[in-house]
């Protein structure tokens, strides 16, 4: 979308998510904020992925097939990747395959915006004013991106991620910071809502940030432990409309719906959605 002016990226991509809810979550008037810009919408992106194709040409795919467009720059990368670009190519030249070229230094996933995902942690924590957090529950929490901002509003957090990579990164991080109240796992997001159920755990809020496929396996679990609120961080509203519907039938309530232009030039969209009981 990098022909197109930003006011109307962000304009459309408020509307994408207002259909998502209206058609697929099938709400009447969800309450749907307008898209929160980029500071900075060109020159973010921490990672990259680089393909070599099969004639040796190194670039990105053209879309619909594996032949690659070469490049020298790419406007929406962060210069640091940018910088790496010739010496990354020098090293996969005649190696006919999909090479990540990152700056950052996470393990497992993380978001490939820094400042439009501190945007998020900020709406997160805001988000948790007035609400009752005596123990909350943390699904798809990767290295606690999330976590750790709201660690010192709640009371007690469970965390949990397939990735153990990542969870082993947030126990050390817990470790080193000297918090306290958190206790990660390396596990399925709906195994481990049966073991929290299981151990008699009663949580006062929920927090999930699925990847694009959406959270379908943990709604039934959600529903028997009856948090008393949700937030939904997704990159797919298609998804996320998905599940909301499965949630409101199960007795819950959208707030809001709040995009965030984690992706500026185009066109994906992240959404922090509020739900209640």
């Amino acid at each position: 979308m990098q022909d197109m002016a930003y006011a109307d990226q962000l304009q459309l991509k408020y509307v994408a998510v207002c259909e998502a809810l209206t058609q697929i979550a099938q709400l009447r008037s969800p309450n749907v904020l307008p898209t929160v810009a980029a500071s900075h919408p060109w020159h973010y992106r921490t990672r990259i992925t680089l393909h070599c194709d099969r004639n040796g040409r190194i670039g990105f795919y053209r879309r619909g097939t594996h032949d690659a467009i070469e490049f020298d720059e790419c406007p929406i990368a962060a210069p640091g990747v940018n910088a790496k670009l010739a010496a990354e190519k020098k090293k996969i030249t005649g190696r006919p395959g999909h090479y990540e070229v990152r700056i950052d230094d996470g393990e497992g996933f993380t978001q490939i915006n820094p400042e439009q995902n501190k945007e998020l942690q900020q709406l997160l924590c805001d988000g948790l004013s007035g609400r009752s957090a005596t123990v909350v529950v943390e699904l798809f929490c990767g290295n606690g991106n999330f976590s750790f901002p709201i660690a010192p509003l709640v009371g007690k957090l469970y965390g949990c991620d397939s990735h153990e990579g990542s969870i082993t990164a947030a126990i050390a991080q817990a470790k080193s910071q000297k918090v306290k109240n958190v206790q990660f796992a390396a596990a399925e997001s709906h195994k481990f809502m049966r073991t929290l159920q299981n151990q008699g755990v009663k949580a006062d809020g929920l927090v999930l940030d699925p990847p694009r496929r959406g959270a379908p396996e943990v709604i039934q679990s959600i529903l028997e432990m009856l948090p008393q609120w949700i937030c939904y961080i997704s990159c797919n509203p298609e998804t996320f409309a998905s599940d909301l519907k499965a949630l409101c039938q199960g007795g819950y309530r959208l707030e809001s719906c709040q995009p965030v232009d984690m992706f500026p030039q185009t066109n994906h969209v992240e959404t922090i959605s509020w739900l209640s009981r």
